[in-house]
């Protein structure tokens, strides 16, 4: 049985609903802020339980734990870095710490971060290195970067720890048909998918591509 204790106090409650049946990513700069308020309270009342987060997104309106998880990303877009990053490190200590890690890489990628990316590329990949989705989207991270090879290596890892997960392995190697693909009739160096010999994209050719993971 909930305990009072475990109720979630009714003013955060209700500031959560607010958020989380809107369209929170094309929030400014300042609203952005009071989001960041509400996930901090929200995680301080959490008190490192994952169940009671748990059923705190049950108990929510809309996607909560997109919201949540979607979180650092807009923080890094609407240049809060560090707060993306302190939050994220955060609330990864209570509940699926391997998105909060790599999709902050990625975010940090797109947003043109080279070395916060790939420091945030190396922790994700030390703590979680037999999962295939941490390696999928670090490769993506690297695309953004620029860094084919680097992309192209960590695609065929996910494909190796994939074993018979048919949906992540399909993930990564329509990752690496759609690098193939770009690379055809442009101008580069070589480069090899699957033994055939393609040319890699001049540089830029993948901007605007997406590569987001589900």
């Amino acid at each position: 049985m909930t305990t009072t204790d475990d109720r979630m106090p009714r003013q955060l409650k209700r500031k959560l609903e607010s958020v989380t049946t809107r369209e929170w990513h094309e929030a400014d700069a300042g609203k952005t802020r009071r989001m960041l308020r509400l996930a901090r309270a929200l995680l301080r009342w959490v008190d490192g339980s994952e169940d009671r987060l748990q059923r705190a997104f049950a108990s929510l309106p809309g996607a909560a734990c997109d919201w949540l998880l979607d979180l650092p990303e807009l923080l890094v877009n609407r240049g809060l870095v560090d707060e993306a990053r302190r939050l994220a490190y955060s609330a990864a200590e209570v509940w699926s710490p391997e998105d909060f890690y790599a999709d902050l890489a990625l975010a940090l990628a797109h947003a043109g971060h080279a070395d916060l990316a790939r420091q945030e590329m190396q922790n994700a990949l030390e703590r979680f290195p037999a999962d295939p989705w941490v390696w999928i989207k670090c490769g993506d991270a690297a695309l953004a970067l620029e860094d084919d090879a680097e992309a192209e290596r960590r695609y065929r890892k996910a494909i190796a720890l994939a074993a018979d997960d048919d949906g992540t392995r399909d993930a990564a190697e329509e990752r690496l048909e759609d690098m193939s693909a770009g690379a055809l009739g442009r101008g580069g160096s070589d480069f090899r998918v699957e033994g055939a010999q393609v040319t890699l994209p001049a540089a830029g050719a993948m901007d605007g591509r997406s590569l987001l993971g589900p």
